[in-house]
């Protein structure tokens, strides 16, 4: 929250399966795996924690993000790549 009391964090979900629709037969995720010809688990070795962000998971940064723990968050995004970047 900031002085005007409006939440200013921002989460920013870059392997969901969920947001990405990996568990959706034809969505964004299969497609990417179809035209790439990449098999998933190479994806997933990629990734220091060696799986996709599992729906609940993103639910409950956003939910943190809406609540009144994060008050004192301005500014902020909170990012959720299972440890991709920090790599």
């Amino acid at each position: 929250m900031n002085r005007w009391n409006l939440p200013s964090g921002t989460c920013a979900p870059m392997n969901a399966r969920a947001f990405i629709g990996a568990d959706v037969p034809d969505g964004m995720f299969q497609r990417f795996l179809a035209v790439t010809g990449l098999p998933e688990e190479k994806i997933l070795d990629a990734l220091p924690i060696g799986r996709l962000l599992k729906s609940a998971e993103l639910c409950a940064a956003v939910r943190y993000l809406a609540s009144d723990d994060a008050r004192f968050l301005t500014g902020t995004t909170l990012v959720l790549d299972g440890g991709f970047t920090a790599v």
